[in-house]
């Protein structure tokens, strides 16, 4: 009987995980000589897109972000710039409204266990998230089609730094022979840098794994961490 339990935990462990967008394709670094550590460069306000798995932090498909999310964005975006200034002399430039409705919309890439999925975010988010995920594919042409024309006439003076979070946040049930209840909250950021300069992609970095959100909350050193991983490559 203990076995029995325990084989069912197993599953539902298993069903639970194919429902986490384990994201694969083709992950390309670019660097080039183009990019000097300390230069002058724009740093773009970074976008944010959510995963519509329910939970209490993002309200899945709610038009209107949380509290909790405005803040988390905040940090993001605070220690984001932060790192920024570590590797270049970053000037701030807000591109998109943070404040737009968020609508759940089609995000079809490729997912290990699983198929298309979707997610939450508002226009702007939505399509620099497309173009950075083409850039992970390997699919550069692809990618340029999402690229508004105000940022890339911008790279044409200074690089621009363009980054995009999605953001899963997922619960898990359990029960067992012994004792039921949660995993807790979990999180999953997914972090893209671009560099555009000239109207080419200069520079491409990427940073995914799995984290409990209570300890990312509280420790803000993880968020450098995380950040500090997708600049690792500049020279």
């Amino acid at each position: 009987m203990k076995a029995i339990y325990f084989l069912s935990y197993l599953l539902c462990i298993l069903i639970w995980s194919s429902c986490i967008p384990t994201r694969v394709g083709k992950v390309k670094l670019k660097s080039t000589d183009k990019l000097i550590k300390g230069e002058s460069v724009y740093f773009v306000r970074p976008f944010y897109t959510y995963a519509t798995f329910g939970n209490s932090f993002t309200c899945a498909a709610c038009t209107e972000k949380t509290e909790q999310q405005i803040y988390f964005e905040h940090v993001w975006d605070s220690i984001q710039y932060n790192v920024a200034n570590k590797f270049f002399t970053a000037k701030k430039v807000i591109y998109g409204k943070r404040g737009e409705k968020q609508e759940v919309r089609p995000f079809r890439f490729k997912i290990l266990l699983g198929g298309p999925e979707e997610i939450n975010a508002d226009t702007t988010s939505y399509m620099l998230a497309k173009f950075t995920w083409n850039i992970r594919a390997g699919k550069k042409e692809e990618a340029m089609k999402y690229i508004p024309d105000t940022l890339l006439q911008l790279s044409n003076s200074k690089p621009v730094l363009i980054i995009t979070n999605d953001f899963h946040f997922y619960e898990m049930e359990f029960q067992s022979y012994y004792a039921s209840g949660t995993t807790g909250m979990n999180f999953i950021p997914d972090c893209l840098l671009v560099v555009l300069y000239k109207e080419e992609i200069q520079y491409f970095r990427g940073f995914r794994k799995r984290y409990k959100l209570e300890k990312v909350f509280n420790n803000h050193s993880i968020i450098e961490n995380i950040t500090l991983q997708i600049f690792d490559k500049i020279k």
